[in-house]
């Protein structure tokens, strides 16, 4: 059984960059009924959403609003958040850089955080000064390479400037760290302040209206 399973997975990890290639020239309609189809297991009503994902799939179609793009950058969407509802409420920042080079190892205040600030579970968990520093630039480059626009067709991500940005680790990261020793920590132990802030970015976009 456990040889199947790696196989199985051996598998998926071949084919994926297949899989992605072959999505990505689809027209963005069909890419997205066919990643809500294999998440979900069925089709999505876009003529008239009523779940919350089939919302989102019609968002990514058909709703290009100038005001959604600033809430989904992690930098800018801590500074409104700070700004309406105090800097207790969010993670602070420790740093932000433009590109992997600038990100200086020996300024970090350890344990803490470099992430991207698009896209979600781009992160790297650092208790203390990596020793094999070139790999880690490498990972990161690789975040700012990420285009959830033409993975997921999320057209908003086309409009922001990408960066990476550094914070110190929060208790709840803390505790999920005590049981793995990846600088890749898996998501499933959201800080309180993190998810409150994607509480409150979520409510903004979706009191905007659709259509």
């Amino acid at each position: 059984m456990e040889n199947v399973k790696t196989v199985n997975k051996t598998l998926r990890t071949l084919l994926r960059p297949f899989w992605r290639t072959f999505t990505n020239l689809l027209p963005a309609r069909w890419h997205v009924v066919i990643d809500h189809v294999r998440f979900f297991g069925k089709l999505p009503n876009l003529k008239n959403p009523r779940t919350f994902n089939e919302k989102i799939a019609y968002r990514k179609l058909y709703d290009h609003d100038y005001r959604l793009p600033p809430l989904i950058v992690k930098i800018v969407a801590k500074e409104l958040m700070a700004a309406r509802f105090g800097p207790d409420f969010i993670i602070p920042t420790l740093a932000t850089f433009e590109s992997e080079k600038e990100v200086d190892f020996d300024a970090l205040r350890y344990p803490c955080v470099v992430k991207a600030n698009h896209g979600s579970g781009i992160n790297f968990f650092l208790k203390q000064r990596p020793v094999d520093e070139k790999r880690i630039r490498q990972e990161l480059r690789n975040f700012l390479h990420r285009s959830y626009d033409v993975l997921y067709e999320e057209w908003a991500y086309s409009k922001i400037h990408r960066r990476l940005l550094a914070e110190p680790l929060s208790k709840g990261e803390r505790m999920a760290w005590s049981t793995t020793s990846s600088t890749r920590l898996a998501s499933g132990c959201l800080p309180f302040k993190l998810m409150l802030t994607g509480i409150l970015v979520i409510g903004v976009v979706y009191s905007i209206p659709i259509g």
